[in-house]
């Protein structure tokens, strides 16, 4: 507890919504009642790139318990889906391998087109703002807002100096002081 003359401790976003509500599922709530949906699709927002990392398990641990949740709080069918590849040759079903922002753009809007389907997007909580730019590029598309994929951000896994915990950033830089502290 901060006394008068200590300052706050640090909230993130994801700290301060997670404390206003009762359970994590409240956040689609809204959506499942206006759009009354007959399944819903929790999409892991995690790149398979080698071992996954703690966040990585976070992200996808949280899409199964959603789904788990959703069923028992709805009764909707859930599914959860791990499909990031982008089906643009027609002969061999070639992979396109775009920067992560607009492959999200893309796959996103592609969910736009099952009106029977609530999309869920489980991301961890380093993409809060990232989906701010998706937003802005879905809505310049043309996607009503009323339509954009529903999102849950998992809390983010800090460093000791409170740096996001990253495996890739861990292996660009393992001198920085960022990383002070962390065991091998």
């Amino acid at each position: 507890m901060p006394t008068l003359d200590a300052p706050p401790p640090v909230l993130s976003p994801n700290s301060v919504l997670a404390n206003a509500l009762l359970r994590s599922i409240d956040m689609i709530r809204p959506q499942v009642i206006a759009k009354r949906p007959k399944r819903i699709v929790f999409v892991v927002g995690t790149q398979i790139n080698g071992a996954p990392h703690l966040g990585t398990n976070i992200v996808q641990t949280s899409a199964f318990l959603l789904a788990k949740l959703a069923r028992r709080s709805f009764g909707v069918e859930t599914a959860v889906t791990y499909f990031h590849s982008l089906c643009i040759d027609p002969v061999d079903g070639g992979y396109l391998d775009l920067a992560t922002l607009y492959r999200n753009v893309i796959k996103e809007r592609a969910f736009v087109r099952e009106p029977d389907v609530l999309y869920v997007m489980v991301k961890g909580g380093d993409w809060a703002f990232g989906a701010q730019l998706v937003d802005g590029a879905l809505l310049a598309l043309g996607t009503p807002a009323a339509d954009m994929p529903a999102r849950i951000f998992t809390p983010m896994v800090l460093s000791g100096s409170g740096a996001k915990l990253s495996k890739s950033l861990l292996r660009a830089a393992p001198d920085s002081p960022a990383h002070a502290g962390i065991e091998e």
